[in-house]
């Protein structure tokens, strides 16, 4: 840990070391990390077996754990960083973790038809820049940043007034309020639009200023 001198460089030490070198599935163990997950804010890590990067969601990698006696779990380094040098904010944990219910509830609607219909197992052609590569699945000309504002703002909620509840045998992040998270896939489904992008196209063109 006594290389972790700075929050920001400690982050693009750990992007430029891990995330951007270690190919997806490939297991690997790392003392420096294991004593980095012990800062994160609310989970209690046991002994750790190994790390690995798994593409979840819209061909995002993920890292997970695998500690003894548990299955894989996601863990998040920058939230251990931020907690390691006092800068973890609740309310920020609070906000990824609602809008990643949101994006869970939907993941298996229409989202999941579009995709086994225009892509080879995940891999297309980017609409935009016409790559055959691994695609992501990009709400259009509606993006979901929209979407979901639209759709708090006709149930008169902000996301602060919302709950989610953690499924650790799915590794997943859902809606407590199951009516609200209903009424959320009716709205959506009902609304939206996909296209294919590759990953730098996605990232590029972002909620679109909207």
């Amino acid at each position: 840990m006594n290389k972790f001198v700075d929050l920001y460089q400690s982050k693009q030490r750990i992007k430029s070391k891990f995330y951007d070198v270690i190919e997806p599935n490939y297991t690997f163990t790392n003392k420096s990390l294991e004593t980095l997950v012990q800062y994160h804010p609310t989970k209690t890590i046991n002994e750790v077996e190994y790390f690995v990067y798994r593409i979840k969601g819209q061909g995002k990698k993920i890292l997970f754990m695998k500690t003894k006696g548990y299955d894989e779990s996601t863990i998040g380094l920058n939230t251990c960083l931020e907690n390691y040098f006092g800068q973890y904010s609740d309310r920020k944990t609070f906000l990824i973790n609602i809008k990643y219910a949101f994006r869970q509830a939907i993941s298996n609607g229409k989202r999941e038809k579009y995709l086994l219909s225009n892509t080879d197992n995940g891999v297309g052609i980017c609409e935009n820049c016409k790559t055959k590569t691994e695609m992501a699945i990009d709400h259009y000309p509606i993006s979901f940043k929209k979407i979901l504002a639209d759709f708090l703002l006709c149930e008169g909620l902000t996301l602060d007034d919302l709950l989610y509840i953690r499924c650790p045998n799915e590794n997943i992040i859902k809606l407590k309020d199951l009516e609200l998270k209903q009424r959320w896939i009716d709205y959506h489904e009902n609304i939206v639009n996909y296209r294919c992008l590759c990953k730098s196209c996605n990232s590029r063109f972002g909620c679109y200023n909207q």
